[in-house]
């Protein structure tokens, strides 16, 4: 028998006394179990409860409006805001939901895989589809093998081109992306992720990916009963199975900052974390959350496996509450699993090498442009004179650092490694720019292995430095390691995948190991990049462009929109680079050769080095 009571069996109920009411109350119960299913995430079963529904009630509001937004959460969302619509309901939450989501997204374009359907807007987004389809699918398989469960339906997987998108389509606020650092949401039957242009240095955003897709299965397998500090625990603790093996995701800042705050016994209570991680205070806060419920379930994980995490989920599936549900599991009461939890991280030996947890900290696009330094200001000259070594909080490395930078870029590389070497004693690998433009100076003097030794030792404490990976490929390339090298260019792709030249390297990878269908899709991510065809950039090659000062840069007599540090794909040949800061009034050009396939370098230095760097 149908969950909704047979067409007949309401026929009898109108003969009756009372039977108008009874059958308005039967229709009020129908509806019930649509929200019912979708509260559960089984959008399949609620499609059939409001067909089943409609079929009898055909005219009846409450059914149309239930039928909004079962077609919602199955991604019509023009079906679902022209029925708000029609129903008159300009103010209602989900009706403005559909209707804010159609609009930002009416123009996608998708592309499918076997159990993933990637949207996106019109533009550069298109390159990211091949590497998430392959991570999601990646993931599913390891859930399906960990966890016993795989949505029936392809995923919605969308991508949004900044906060204020995701906050539209989300209905979280604005304030609290921001404030929590939230890139990415699994609600409403799909996931939905930040594009990451929307960030300075762009973010791990396949391992958000995972991330979201574990969250997914968590809601449908267990119906949507598993409380959120368990949610956050095992999508954390199970996003790195798309790469290999599960516990991985957990950054050093973020451990050593969790052993800190152990210590200080000043941990987030997990009923805090209640109903978001997005709605706590700050990153930090979220931070210190999602490396606790990390921890609580990797103690699970070490007591019963993957047996374990799904007894969890099966309990809380069947009606336990979270303390009951963890002691089934562990086999001891609730408070014991907590005295064992502290007492694991108490002895848990923490990451010595770290980057300050501020140094993980998202950085939005859009904010860093509205937040220009004071014309003037000391901040101002600050920034202009030091650059990316603003991070290096000792003065006289930081001025060291920035003398080796200056010299560096007049050609003198080996002045420079003297100045870093002498920066890089006082500061040691906390600063990834001065690891980095070392690590440069010493690849112009042939010495590899050194270079290597600090780029590696770099990743130590900021294991997702986008440009570190991208050096560490370069040093990994010259010296014949390919292998090697494509894992590197490959995490540059994973944390800033519009950098052109990451994609140039993989390219040049993939067309000598002759794989075709790889070889295709750097070349397709390349045209995307240039907005050509994929023939027009295959001999292409990159002008990596900086300057001290900040300058606007134009290209062959034409403003491309960008400031330095940025990075051009250009045809092979001569062009004409212009820097200009009509602040600080300077304008110079510099004309550079390009050859196929290679970096070009123009550096432009206002500032001199000081006296005594002759001497040095």
């Amino acid at each position: 028998m149908s969950r909704l009571a047979r067409p007949t069996l309401l026929l009898v109920a109108l003969l009756l006394p009372g039977a108008v009411l009874a059958a308005s109350e039967e229709i009020e119960a129908a509806a019930r179990i649509v929200i019912g299913e979708l509260e559960a995430w089984d959008v399949n079963a609620a499609r059939e409860a409001v067909d089943e529904l409609l079929a009898r009630e055909p005219d009846s509001r409450r059914a149309k409006a239930l039928h909004a937004q079962v077609l919602f959460e199955e991604g019509d969302y023009a079906k679902s805001a022209a029925l708000w619509d029609e129903l008159g309901a300009p103010d209602e939450d989900m009706a403005l939901l559909a209707r804010a989501t159609h609009q930002v997204t009416k123009s996608y374009e998708s592309v499918e895989s076997k159990h993933f359907v990637f949207r996106y807007p019109p533009g550069k987004d298109a390159l990211l589809a091949p590497y998430a389809l392959e991570a999601l699918e990646k993931i599913y398989a390891a859930m399906r093998a960990d966890l016993g469960f795989g949505p029936p339906n392809k995923i919605a997987i969308e991508v949004y081109a900044d906060a204020k998108a995701l906050a539209a389509v989300s209905t979280l606020p604005l304030e609290a992306i921001k404030t929590s650092g939230t890139i990415a949401i699994c609600k409403f039957n799909r996931i939905m992720f930040t594009s990451p242009k929307a960030l300075v240095h762009g973010y791990g955003w396949l391992d958000t990916l995972a991330h979201e897709y574990v969250h997914l299965v968590i809601s449908k397998k267990s119906r949507n009963s598993v409380p959120i500090w368990i949610h956050e625990g095992l999508a954390k603790f199970l996003e790195s199975r798309w790469r290999g093996e599960a516990g991985q995701a957990l950054s050093p800042a973020s451990e050593a900052f969790l052993g800190q705050e152990a210590k200080k016994d000043a941990l987030i209570p997990f009923e805090r974390m209640h109903p978001s991680m997005a709605l706590l205070p700050s990153q930090e806060d979220a931070a210190l959350a999602y490396a606790e419920v990390f921890t609580a379930i990797e103690l699970m994980h070490r007591k019963g496996g993957n047996a374990a995490l799904v007894k969890l989920m099966d309990e809380l599936r069947g009606g336990a509450d979270y303390k009951t549900a963890v002691s089934r599991t562990v086999g001891a009461p609730f408070p014991k699993f907590m005295a064992d939890w502290k007492a694991y991280l108490a002895r848990r030996e923490y990451p010595k090498e770290v980057a300050p947890l501020s140094a993980e900290r998202r950085r939005f696009t859009e904010d860093e442009a509205q937040r220009p330094a004071a014309k003037g200001s000391e901040e101002e000259r600050e920034k202009i004179r030091f650059g990316d070594f603003l991070e290096i909080e000792d003065s006289e490395g930081r001025k060291l650092a920035h003398l080796g930078d200056l010299l560096h870029a007049r050609g003198r590389h080996q002045a420079a490694v003297e100045e870093f070497a002498r920066a890089y004693k006082r500061v040691k690998n906390r600063s990834p720019a001065l690891s980095n433009r070392y690590a440069l100076a010493l690849m112009k003097l042939g010495d590899f292995k050194r270079a290597e030794e600090l780029l590696t030792a770099s990743l130590k404490p900021f294991p997702s430095h986008a440009t570190t990976h991208l050096h560490l490929g370069q040093v990994q390339m010259a010296t014949d390691r390919a292998a090697l090298a494509e894992r590197s260019f490959f995490e540059v792709v994973a944390q800033d995948p519009f950098d052109p030249r990451p994609h140039q390297a993989l390219a040049e990878i993939y067309g000598a190991r002759k794989d075709a269908l790889r070889l295709e899709r750097e070349k397709a991510s390349l045209a995307i990049l240039m907005g050509k065809e994929k023939s027009a950039v295959e001999s292409k090659g990159v002008v990596v462009v900086r300057s001290h000062p900040f300058a606007r840069v134009l290209l062959d007599g034409v403003d491309t929109g960008r400031s330095t540090p940025t990075k051009l794909l250009v045809m092979p040949g001569q062009h004409v680079v212009r820097l200009v800061n009509s602040e600080r009034g300077f304008s110079q050009e510099t004309t550079v050769e390009v050859v196929a396939g290679e970096e070009a370098l123009v550096e432009v230095m206002l500032d001199e080095p000081a006296p005594e760097a002759d001497g040095g």
